[in-house]
């Protein structure tokens, strides 16, 4: 009976101990530190971009498009994910309408022109690229080609390139952050430094052009005026009887008398210069021109005279 008793409490004691141990190992276990990532501010860089073919271009209205190309160069060193791409279009009055102007875009792999894709927001107009991912060191290219419509406004205008990736790297760690992860606290004073972030983005180029009205057509030369039929000189007016204004050329006739012979001979009187002496002149011109004829007619013409006296 002794031993019975010794081995009963020899169990109870073996119990005993047991349930001490397992108290003493359930103790809680306290939980890590929440890790803090971006806590001293996330440095920005900015990923190369050109923009060629449109900047201080001049644009007509209603005339011809003007093709520039826009790159975007990943210099990460690193895959980027979901990068966006993406332009302001604004006039210089802040009023862009998208009836000013036809923009459309070529990204890479396409063969037609397509209108871009504007949205509205933070108070301008948008014209946006797509988003995609881009490997360590590729190079995005997209053309854009612009033409202004007839009833643009003419004045400035400008066009200002944004995009950027969605990743967010932790500089101590390397861990690529989602959006839940982040507690951005403002630019990195110290970039690359213990407890910042590193992002990728890209602000600009700006470019502009100007927005001109088309030259008024130039007036198109009239027909020259075929040259009017001269007139025709009018008949000389038959000389008058009055002496004071002989013909251009006088015949006098006069009839010679020759043994056997009647003949006729006509003597021309050449006209002398008008002079404003009246009908004396033509007469005295006359006169002399007779007298140059010689005696015979002068005979003769008194003869005539004779016969109607």
């Amino acid at each position: 009976m002794g031993t019975s008793r010794v081995l009963a409490a020899s169990a109870v004691l073996t119990a005993s101990l047991a349930l001490g141990a397992g108290t003493a190992s359930a103790a809680p276990s306290v939980p890590p530190p929440p890790v803090v990532h971006c806590k001293n501010g996330t440095s920005w860089n900015l990923l190369p971009t050109t923009w060629t073919g449109i900047d201080r271009a001049t644009l007509v209205k209603g005339g011809d498009p003007v093709v520039s190309t826009l790159t975007l160069t990943n210099n990460s060193g690193r895959l980027l994910h979901q990068v966006t791409s993406e332009f302001l279009v604004n006039n210089e009055n802040y009023d862009y309408d998208t009836d000013d102007l036809t923009v459309e875009t070529k990204l890479p792999g396409e063969n037609a022109w397509s209108p871009a894709s504007f949205v509205g927001r933070r108070l301008a107009i948008w014209a946006e690229l797509g988003t995609r991912d881009m490997a360590a060191g590729a190079v995005f290219t997209v053309q854009i080609r612009v033409t202004a419509k007839p009833t643009a406004t003419a004045e400035r205008y400008d066009f200002v390139f944004g995009g950027g990736s969605s990743d967010t790297v932790d500089n101590d760690t390397g861990v690529l952050l989602t959006p839940e992860d982040l507690q951005y606290s403002g630019p990195a004073a110290h970039p690359g430094g213990p407890g910042t972030c590193t992002s990728w983005t890209s602000s600009g180029p700006a470019v502009h052009f100007t927005v001109v009205d088309a030259p008024s057509p130039s007036p198109s030369p009239s027909s020259s005026p075929s040259p009017s039929a001269s007139p025709s000189p009018s008949a000389s007016p038959s000389p008058s009887a009055s002496p004071s204004r002989p013909s251009s050329t006088t015949t006098a006739t006069a009839t010679v008398t020759r043994p056997g012979t009647a003949t006729t001979q006509a003597a021309v009187i050449p006209e002398l210069a008008e002079t404003g002496a009246g009908s004396a002149l033509p007469m005295a011109a006359a006169g002399t021109a007779l007298v140059v004829l010689g005696g015979g007619i002068v005979v003769a013409l008194r003869r005539r005279q004779g016969s109607h006296g």
